[in-house]
């Protein structure tokens, strides 16, 4: 759930800085761990009256694009 509380005050950029750097901070730490790192989840979403999804928060999707790009093949792994 890393960086979703972020949405609400942060922007795109600065989320994902933060992510970078506790993801370099385990790297560092433990070299031999494998990251499972997962996107942040949609927030900010209202409903139609018909239930369907009218408006997502675009920042969630900018954060996702810049943190897909650590997953590196080996040792983190980006869903």
């Amino acid at each position: 759930m890393i960086g979703t509380n972020n949405i609400g005050h942060n922007t795109a950029e600065e989320i994902a800085a933060g992510v970078q750097a506790i993801v370099a901070k385990l790297k560092k730490k433990l070299p031999e761990t494998k990251i499972l790192l997962l996107g942040v989840f949609p927030r900010g979403a209202t409903r139609n009256k018909d239930q369907t999804i009218a408006e997502v928060d675009p920042r969630t999707g900018e954060v996702n694009a810049i943190i897909a790009k650590l997953d590196d093949g080996k040792k983190v792994k980006y869903l």
